[in-house]
């Protein structure tokens, strides 16, 4: 996917559309199964399958991130930088103007939370660090790991907020 982010607010993390290329082993298997004869040409039509699915999957988590609410964080599905896609969560809030407004973030950022772990599971997204080049956590399990930590990191950041 390759994506970079050059914006300078507060992101709280970045989940990004994982696919591989294609294994020998799928191309052979989509030969066989498509009296395909030519390795590169079956190749290309495996990863032309690919971005149709992707596309699928981009459509599917719109709807499913359309359900969350978004007073304190921009939540969007955002084009990859050379291809597939990325949800960008980034907090749009300075500086809360009641105790009870931290409460409602906090509710907020739970159910941010519950959709990302969702969408990690069933789809093949995972936490990605996107730079110049981008790195992956590769398992489900690690991906889950490193949402709970960025919002462990941020429920901390949200209990030291000024209030006006």
């Amino acid at each position: 996917m390759g994506t970079v982010n050059y914006s300078k607010s507060h992101v709280l993390c970045t989940v990004g559309y994982y696919q591989e290329d294609p294994t020998d082993e799928e191309v052979n298997e989509f030969m066989f199964y498509n009296d395909v004869t030519d390795f590169e040409e079956a190749k290309k039509m495996v990863e032309e399958n690919y971005e149709e699915v992707s596309l699928d999957y981009y459509k599917d988590i719109r709807h499913l991130l359309q359900t969350l609410s978004r007073s304190y964080y921009d939540v969007s599905v955002k084009q990859g930088y050379y291809d597939g896609f990325y949800i960008d969560i980034q907090d749009r809030s300075r500086v809360y103007n009641t105790e009870e407004e931290r409460k409602k973030q906090m509710r907020e950022l739970t159910g941010i939370r519950t959709v990302l772990a969702s969408i990690i599971i069933n789809y093949p997204m995972r936490v990605c660090y996107p730079h110049w080049s981008t790195d992956w956590e590769e398992t489900i399990d690690k991906s889950i790991a490193a949402l709970d930590k960025a919002v462990e990191e941020e429920k901390k950041r949200l209990t030291t907020k000024k209030t006006e």
